[in-house]
Order: C-alpha cells, then sequence, then structure tokens
C-alpha cells in the first residue's frame, strides 16, 4: 500500500453570504488560478498537474450577531494530466477526482467597521471520493473525514448581504479499498 498527500494550492472566486435575521444561506465556488504540480508522482522524471474546483453551499443560523452553526455540502474536484517525456506522454487527460458530502461547523466574526468583520470557521466533512478515469468508468471509491478552517474579512454590501476573502486550509484522511491511504 502508498501513501498519498497533496501540498497547498491556491484557489480563488465568489463567496456569498445572506442573512434573513439570524437564518443564513451561504454559496463559494472556487477555481485553482494555477494548476498545482506534483513531481516524480508515479517514477522519477514524470509530472501530474490538478486543476482544481471546490463548490460549498451552507445554510446556518446565528446564535448570536458573532456567533453560530451551519451545515453544508461540499464538492472537490480535480482533473489531473499527465506528462513522461520519455514515453511520450504530453499533458494527458488521466480522469478526475470527486470529494464529495455533508459538513457541519461553527463560525463567528469579530466586527471591524459597520461594514466589514474578521470572520473564521470550523466545519466537520465526511466526503465519499471517487475516481473516475477519462472516457471511463469510476476507477474507485471510499469514504474520507475531514476537516477545513477558514478565516478571512467578510465586507457587507447591505445588513443582508455579505462577500468574503479569506484564506482555507482542508485535510482530509482515508483509506481506499487496497490500503492506500490519503
Amino acid at each position: 500500500s502508498d501513501s498519498y498527500s497533496y501540498d497547498s494550492a491556491f484557489l480563488a472566486g465568489p463567496s456569498l453570504n445572506i442573512k434573513f435575521g439570524k437564518p443564513f444561506i451561504g454559496a463559494t465556488y472556487l477555481m485553482s488560478v494555477q494548476d498545482h504540480e506534483v513531481s516524480d508522482y508515479l517514477i522519477p522524471g514524470d509530472t501530474m498537474k490538478f486543476e482544481r474546483k471546490d463548490l460549498e453551499l451552507t445554510l446556518g443560523y446565528l446564535f448570536t450577531k458573532h456567533f453560530g452553526l451551519f451545515i453544508g455540502y461540499k464538492t472537490i474536484e480535480a482533473t489531473e494530466r499527465y506528462t513522461f517525456a520519455p514515453s511520450g506522454y504530453d499533458n494527458e487527460n488521466v480522469g478526475t477526482w470527486r470529494l464529495k458530502g455533508p459538513e457541519i461547523g461553527v463560525l463567528g466574526n469579530m466586527p471591524l467597521s459597520p461594514s466589514a468583520a474578521i470572520y473564521y470557521n470550523l466545519a466537520l466533512l465526511r466526503m465519499k471520493q471517487e475516481f473516475e478515469m477519462a472516457g471511463g468508468p469510476t476507477a474507485s471509491s471510499f469514504d474520507m473525514t475531514g476537516l477545513s478552517g477558514e478565516i478571512g474579512v467578510a465586507f457587507a454590501f447591505s445588513e443582508s448581504l455579505f462577500a468574503n476573502i479569506g484564506i482555507k486550509t482542508l485535510a482530509f484522511t482515508g483509506e481506499d479499498d487496497i490500503g492506500d491511504t490519503y
């Protein structure tokens, strides 16, 4: 069995929240700004590139102006392309990794001004990971557990509409059916 670990990726895109008094809904769509690249992925001299897209939908409740809980659903999709010049592979589409599943978390904010606040959240995720071969069926599927943490600045367009700019970290663990760990 093998063990796989992936470095950080920089993603950007819209993140909006709408409040209805104490309840709120949120939607975030992020895409990788630059492909994440891993050298010597399978054998020395090869390269695997990942293009990532994340979608997160949340529903929550603020118990106070500064603290609440949320539930949500998150999908992470990473298309991978393989390069190994000696064998003639040049940016070949290998397939797509997908992680999808529910999350539950806590969030809070600390006002900076009437229209800006520092926000933070921490969530527990239970995701199913699938790998779909390019032009083929799903090759593997297994469950993963993860944590997500985020901190950033929220900007209010009105009393109900907020946009976020922040930094998020995700960490997952899981084991596939042949014993490889992620």
